[in-house]
């Protein structure tokens, strides 16, 4: 568990382009309008 925190993002940046990650491989759309807006 303590490995899991030494890793954890937190960069916002980084998690756009991992949520990206995700929708594609999850073949899930990428919605971001309300993000953004």
């Amino acid at each position: 568990e303590a490995e899991k925190a030494n890793f954890k993002q937190t960069d916002p940046y980084t998690l756009e382009h991992v949520n990206w990650i995700n929708c594609i491989r999850g073949g899930k759309q990428i919605e971001q309008a309300s993000e953004t807006a």
